[in-house]
């Protein structure tokens, strides 16, 4: 049970980690434009 549930959290953390990274390089694109 502990050890499904660390994985689904860490699943989770790189998800919002990939997005936040992808929202930050589409911000710094269009702020070079």
């Amino acid at each position: 049970m502990k050890r499904n549930f660390l994985t689904r959290l860490t699943m989770v953390l790189l998800t919002v980690g990939l997005a936040g990274v992808f929202s930050a390089a589409g911000a710094a694109a269009g702020a070079l434009e």
